[in-house]
């Protein structure tokens, strides 16, 4: 053994970080860092470094020190005993340790057996395991929740969502849990396939099932609902076809996305030529984020700047959108006029990429032949086809074709590329999921509806 350190505050928070060493004939060192939640997971996570010289150990300390604070070195039974007592904690519980420490860095400790000093390391809170939910580990410790609900039962443990305690209960709103969702940890495939498909397909159906009637009872879904729809669905399609769909939208959107200065593409004109215009496309898009604009006046003021064109479509949208949510008639007014309106504007500027777009959607909408969307991502063509030698695309763009490509799947009733495209965006874009919640809504009632269809009164 050589040396083993751990954060100084580890007593406080309960969240153990045990760096543990060992020094090789020729000076090289072997190390390995165990994640320790010690209220109720154990081994969270792990790595290593095998056989490294000494002076990369050091400055692994001191990058250490850097990211997770304060670090105290200590002898080896203490680190032994803190890592197995959150082990062995988790395991009563019947909580399966992280795999890479299964596999590879408990083999780097001594075995635990009475030749080690055994120290007394608390674990748990007030005797009883504990969950602390909050914005970095929501989906973790809400998947914990759930079953942990089904092992030893919710009276047996205690749950703490530290979010929710930060802020009034009227400070939460619809829009905070729809925005929340966007940066949960995504799924783990391989925890949430099947290893014995038979057996737990079948306690899934029935869990699902006995929820469905409980759901009719109370009125409302219970927790661990999306769970099983969740299990099932992924299960239903397989890792395959899961793996095939992810990899057509991944490969779909090969270009980057920026959201810095508006690409001239998108402006219609040159800004270096043009700075006027310029100004006049900062000073509109300054004013949209604070307050209202009246965009008629400005393309009156502008119009040979399809940018503005674009804005006003939205500006439609939107209105329409918030008539239908409040339940009012969206026909009144412009609002049954958008797509004429639009094809005025694309009349005058055929090229525009977000016009096109647009109208693209509304041909969709009308359940009319895709003219280049539909056909390039179905055709495993990438979007980049459609910007020449452009090597990004603006968040404007972005967002655009991601609305257009999820009418279009939802047309096709392609409910796994709706899936893979709100995993796409999770996973590379999750700072834009506040625009497109409705992706989220749309894909959790689709996977709902497929095991509904297929599941639901199974015998």
């Amino acid at each position: 053994m050589h040396e083993c350190w751990v954060n100084t505050i580890w007593k406080e928070t309960q969240m153990a970080n045990v760096i543990v060493s060992r020094k090789h004939s020729n000076g090289n060192i072997t190390m390995a860092v165990y994640l320790v939640d010690l209220l109720c997971m154990g081994v969270k996570d792990t790595f290593y470094m095998f056989n490294v010289p000494a002076f990369e150990f050091d400055d692994f300390k001191s990058r250490f020190k850097e990211t997770e604070g304060e670090i105290t070195q200590i002898d080896y039974p203490l680190a032994h005993n803190i890592i197995f007592a959150g082990v062995d904690y988790a395991t009563e519980i019947g909580l399966q340790q992280c795999k890479e420490f299964d596999k590879i860095t408990q083999y780097l400790l001594e075995e635990d057996n009475d030749k080690i000093e055994l120290i007394d390391i608390e674990c748990g809170k007030n005797g009883m395991p504990c969950i602390i939910k909050g914005s970095q580990n929501s989906r973790e410790a809400d998947h914990l929740y759930h079953h942990l609900c089904g092992t030893i039962g919710p009276e047996n443990f205690i749950f703490e969502d530290i979010e929710v305690d930060d802020f009034e209960e009227e400070d939460w709103n619809e829009e905070d849990v729809m925005d929340s969702l966007w940066y949960q940890d995504s799924i783990d495939l391989e925890d949430i396939i099947y290893k014995n498909p038979i057996k737990e397909r079948h306690n899934d159906v029935s869990r699902l099932n006995e929820l469905n009637n409980i759901e009719d009872k109370l009125g409302e879904a219970p927790a661990n609902f999306v769970e099983v729809t969740e299990r099932l669905f992924y299960n239903h399609f397989g890792y395959e076809k899961i793996d095939e769909s992810r990899e057509r939208v991944f490969n779909f959107f090969d270009l980057n996305v920026e959201n810095q200065s508006i690409p001239k593409e998108l402006l219609g004109f040159d800004p270096v030529k043009h700075k006027g215009k310029l100004k006049a496309v900062e000073e509109v898009n300054e004013k949209m984020m604070t307050g209202h604009v009246d965009l008629l006046e400005t393309i009156n003021q502008h119009p040979d700047i399809p940018y503005f064109k674009h804005l006003f479509i939205m500006q439609l949208e939107f209105i329409q959108k918030s008539k239908e949510e409040e339940g009012e008639d969206p026909s009144e007014g412009l609002n049954d006029n958008i797509e004429e309106v639009l094809d005025g504007f694309i009349s005058l500027h055929p090229d525009y990429i977000l016009l096109k777009i647009l109208k693209e959607k509304y041909q969709i909408l009308k359940e009319e032949k895709s003219q280049f969307i539909e056909e390039l991502f179905y055709n495993d063509e990438p979007v980049s086809d459609l910007y020449g030698k452009r090597t990004s695309m603006h968040t404007v763009e972005f967002t655009s074709i991601v609305r257009t490509l999820f009418e279009c799947m939802i047309a096709k009733e392609d409910v796994l590329g709706i899936d893979s495209l709100r995993h796409f965006i999770q996973s590379e874009y999750p700072e834009l999921g506040a625009s497109l919640n409705d992706i989220i809504v749309a894909n959790m009632l689709f996977k709902s509806q497929v095991c509904q269809l297929h599941y639901m009164n199974e015998e």
